[in-house]
């Protein structure tokens, strides 16, 4: 499903940064893919990812108990590119960088 938000076209499978804002006020910025969009609440279900630094870059990683969430369209940051699989993967762990975070 495709959606546009600031000027941006959207669609599942996209990976995002996303804004999420705690229960007092403090917020942090997470990356995840969109598993799937409801237009009518205006909200995308996002499968966030673990963020990790290996020689001094941040890399990303699926989580073994999924990190899934309903959040706002308008906490969504930017769309990223496709990640590349990072050369500091082990067997153990695949770890994924992105060009734009």
């Amino acid at each position: 499903m495709i959606f546009y938000f600031r000027s941006q076209e959207f669609t599942t499978d996209d990976f995002v940064r996303v804004k999420v804002v705690g229960q007092r006020g403090s917020s942090k910025v997470y990356v995840g893919q969109i598993l799937s969009v409801d237009n009518d609440n205006k909200e995308v279900n996002v499968s966030f990812m673990k963020e990790t630094k290996r020689k001094q870059e941040f890399l990303y990683y699926w989580p073994e108990n999924k990190d899934i969430a309903w959040s706002e369209m308008s906490n969504i940051l930017d769309k990223l590119e496709m990640p590349t699989l990072s050369d500091c993967s082990t067997n153990r762990r695949l770890l994924y960088a992105f060009k734009d975070v």
